[in-house]
């Protein structure tokens, strides 16, 4: 099993800043997260990893905390067949898609803020687990264990003589955007029902290869985007 199984809340809304249902878990778009320690001495074990969470129906981030091992992870990764290595699969979720991240104590975001997709400056001390992202399972000793939080993320403290940092806020996907650069490549899209809910899949070929990515969930958004570009699911 993979070190970290991750189920996102349910987004409700979009925007500078989205809002997430804390009583929903979004179980169709779980991810693992794997930790690698040393890709250089043991790539095998990046590899054996990754082909792991795929062969769950689970794309992967993998966790590392340096500079250098990201780069390792990557080229291991670029090695695989039917693996593709993206910036964030929280914003690009695909079977068989990885992406790779650094987190160490020299890092801006602490690792809860990484699988939450957050971008906000390091507290001095890590108290509590991002508001975004909370259900965890463990997979290593079988327990499962919920950590929803209704914090709201805060603007760091005003230092004397300093003006505060201000928050990085991720910008949210232009799903229109994406579904008109997709539709010019010759994308094909779909509809595919998880869970009882229904989401809008795009397939189309790179190199050779047939790739899939997911547009996200069928909702109005989605359907006045296909409507304006005259696309018929």
């Amino acid at each position: 099993m993979p070190d970290k199984i991750i189920y996102p809340l349910e987004r409700v809304s979009v925007g500078v800043k989205p809002e997430y249902n804390p009583s929903t878990w979004d179980t169709p778009h779980r991810f693992a997260v794997e930790c690698e320690t040393d890709p250089a001495g043991h790539p095998e074990e990046v590899r054996r990893n990754c082909l792991k969470c795929r062969g769950l129906g689970l794309p992967v981030m993998f966790m590392v905390d340096s500079i250098e091992k990201q780069a390792k992870v990557k080229s291991i990764l670029e090695e695989i067949p039917g693996v593709e290595v993206v910036e964030s699969i929280l914003t690009d979720y695909a079977l068989g898609n990885a992406s790779v991240h650094i987190v160490s104590s020299e890092s801006t975001e602490t690792a809860s803020q990484v699988v939450a997709g957050v971008s906000e400056p390091r507290p001095e001390l890590e108290s509590a687990p991002s508001p975004a992202v909370q259900h965890e399972v463990s997979t290593r000793d079988g327990r499962e264990k919920e950590k929803p939080s209704k914090e709201k993320p805060t603007a760091p403290e005003r230092t004397e003589g300093k003006p505060p940092k201000p928050l990085k806020v991720k910008a949210p996907k232009d799903r229109g955007k994406e579904v008109a650069e997709l539709k010019r490549a010759g994308a094909r899209f779909s509809v595919k029902k998880i869970s009882g809910r229904e989401y809008v899949y795009a397939q189309f070929w790179v190199d050779g290869k047939r790739k899939f990515k997911s547009i996200g969930l069928l909702d109005e958004e989605i359907k006045r985007v296909l409507k304006n570009e005259n696309i018929r699911l």
